[in-house]
């Protein structure tokens, strides 16, 4: 049975500083409980405040996944290999087994600077960095054996970020942001494994590039009043790198550094555009949504079988996409 119990305080040490810490506990009855603090501080370096320094460091909290401490009730598994001629050339037979399991652990560190450039525009940097550990991890040995699932896994996330905001009257404004991240983590992380097969290729593991890894992400968007019927148009323009895939042999086993290879880089500018009308002393917003207004080609799927007649071909893209919404106000 799983609990938690939290406890938080706010300071106001001066106009210019304030300090927000707190602590928590969370635990689950089978494996025990895990204490967790966190602090952070603001301090405006002048009276006005037009410069402010954020800074923070945390230490939280997750959950076992639900499967993991059924895993060792799973089926044995028995993988066959067989020659050209049919023949089975190996055996391998894998025990599921849970070894020491505990609640996953990530310690985060954020600082962030915020200027006020002049009236109406606002910057701010930033740096965030992640580390987690006691992730549920499969091991999976080489030629069969025991198939653990045990508490040894970690994961990396780090990114600097720059972004500049410009105010105009009537609530329009203009957002542009850049961040440059690194993603790594664990191949056999077990929620990742058993996310959409109850039976996945299985394989030795080790850290790589996450799935999710873009290491440049550019983002736009806006919102601004037009003269034509009262339309407000919010524009929003994404570029990020090409997430990473693993290039595979004929049996999907990894060939060479997994995750090295990487889809196209995505770009995508979708649009808002709507109205906002009064019946009966009641607002809505009432318009039309467009994805991907350009028709940019942004793959899903790839080809990554070493040696076949279409590896490396990108395919499965989405193009532009028209959608009516109506958002009612109370």
């Amino acid at each position: 049975m799983p609990y938690e119990a939290s406890l938080r305080d706010l300071w106001r040490v001066s106009s210019r500083l304030q300090v927000d810490a707190g602590a928590r506990i969370d635990g689950i009855n089978r494996y025990g409980a895990l204490p967790s603090a966190r602090g952070g501080v603001r301090y405006a370096l002048d009276d006005a405040g037009l410069t402010v320094v954020k800074a923070g460091a945390g230490n939280f909290v997750g959950k076992i996944p639900l499967a993991a401490p059924a895993f060792a009730g799973y089926p044995v598994r028995t993988e066959l290999r067989f020659d050209e001629t049919g023949r089975t050339t190996t055996t391998s037979v894998f025990n599921p087994t849970v070894d020491r399991l505990r609640m996953p652990n990530a310690f985060a560190v954020t600082v962030q600077v915020e200027r006020q450039i002049r009236p109406g525009m606002d910057a701010q940097v930033g740096f965030t960095r992640r580390r987690s550990t006691r992730l549920a991890t499969l091991d999976v040995p080489e030629g069969g054996g025991p198939l653990a699932v045990r508490s040894d896994g970690r994961s990396t996330y780090e990114e600097y970020q720059i972004s500049v905001r410009q105010l105009w009257a009537n609530s329009q404004q203009l957002f542009v942001s850049y961040v440059r991240s690194s993603a790594r983590g664990e191949l056999n992380d077990f929620i990742t494994l058993f996310n959409g097969f109850d039976q996945p290729l299985l394989q030795p593991g080790g850290m790589a590039r996450l799935p999710a890894d873009a290491p440049h992400r550019w983002l736009a968007w806006g919102t601004v009043n037009t003269p034509l019927w009262g339309l407000v148009v919010s524009p929003v323009m994404e570029w990020h790198s090409g997430f990473p895939y693993s290039v595979v042999d004929e049996r999907y086993l990894y060939r060479g550094t997994p995750t090295s290879a990487s889809f196209p880089a995505f770009m995508a500018v979708d649009m808002i555009a709507y109205k906002t009308v009064t019946y009966k002393e009641r607002a809505a917003d009432v318009g039309v949504q467009l994805f991907n207004l350009t028709n940019h080609k942004n793959p899903r799927d790839v080809y990554p079988v070493f040696g076949a007649p279409r590896h490396g071909i990108f395919t499965n893209s989405v193009g532009t996409i028209v959608r009516g919404f109506m958002t009612i106000k109370w």
